[in-house]
């Protein structure tokens, strides 16, 4: 286990955690009720049993459960960067 001997090394520690954070992107998903999605002009489609995708152009994706409850789609990851949206992908024949 580390031991941080003083106050600058714990606060170095904790920037480094920090940054280190934002960049591979495991921070909190963002929640918002769906009312307020549509409220501020999201469409929502229901794609899936207890899952609706909601878009707006230009903006956020985010994926609601059936109680309202809301979170940013997931960031792609990987090679599989040209993944279809979830509604797309049931659309396709």
């Amino acid at each position: 286990m580390l031991l941080l001997q003083n106050t600058q090394e714990r606060a170095l520690a904790v920037v480094v955690l920090l940054a280190a954070l934002s960049v591979i992107g495991t921070g909190p998903a963002i929640a918002k009720p769906k009312a307020d999605l549509v409220q501020s002009g999201y469409s929502c489609k229901r794609v899936g049993v207890n899952f609706t995708e909601c878009t707006k152009k230009d903006s956020t994706t985010y994926w609601c459960d059936d109680a309202g409850n809301c979170e940013s789609k997931p960031r792609k990851r990987g090679m599989d960067s040209k993944a279809p949206s979830a509604s797309e992908a049931i659309s396709r024949p």
